[in-house]
């Protein structure tokens, strides 16, 4: 016989069609609370509803209800609240203020339910941002992609006219730098041609002389 999820009898989306407007888990009655028991990563709600799955379903693999069997399931473990005044600290602050679990109980099926639910939600909360977090990422790049590419044509030819200019200075450094190893090698040779013309001369004159 096909088993049905039970951490999936109530849908967060329904509950909370802003995933934003889901609270936190776990949930805190004030500001020291919240300190003292902050909200867990999604690594940890993940975590959290994949143990309360094993327990609610006994550890055997289950499946989606179907909306007849979501609505089923939900008049089996919850049915309405007499009257306003019949608070519920959790089932209130989810949002779930016109329903009390048919057998109360701390860790009655109708809250472990409930504390799904809350799993569901928040988890759908966190993996939101975490997707509206990559898409702005993902615009940013894209931005400077086009950016780069808008801007090429302009930079290019900005730089292209730069590059000109520099060649026509980088031709005349060169230019100079020619001049001066010629000017250098040219007093170079007129020392070797004066020191090998007064050598020849005087090496005549010994030769004259012996």
């Amino acid at each position: 016989m096909e088993r049905i999820d039970l951490t999936m009898v109530f849908d967060p989306a329904a509950i909370w069609p802003n995933a934003e407007d889901c609270p936190d888990w776990p949930l805190a009655n004030d500001a020291l609370n919240r300190r003292m028991n902050p909200p867990r990563s999604l690594v940890e709600a993940q975590g959290s509803l994949s143990r309360l799955s094993r327990a609610m379903n006994d550890g055997k693999p289950a499946t989606a209800p179907t909306e007849a069997q979501r609505a089923e399931l939900q008049g089996r473990y919850f049915k309405a609240r007499p009257s306003p005044t019949a608070a519920h600290r959790v089932f209130d602050a989810l949002g779930l203020t016109d329903i009390r679990a048919a057998s109360p109980g701390v860790n009655s099926t109708a809250e472990q339910i409930v504390l799904a639910c809350h799993l569901r939600g928040y988890i759908r909360k966190l993996s939101e941002r975490e997707r509206l977090a990559r898409e702005r990422r993902d615009a940013a790049r894209l931005a400077g992609l086009r950016d780069k590419v808008d801007h090429a044509p302009d930079q290019l030819a900005r730089f292209a006219a730069e590059l000109a200019e520099a060649e026509k200075g980088e031709k005349r450094h060169h230019q100079r730098l020619a001049d001066e190893h010629a000017a250098t090698r040219a007093a170079e040779l007129r020392r070797a041609i004066d020191a090998i013309t007064s050598e020849a001369a005087q090496a005549e004159a010994a030769l004259a002389a012996a």
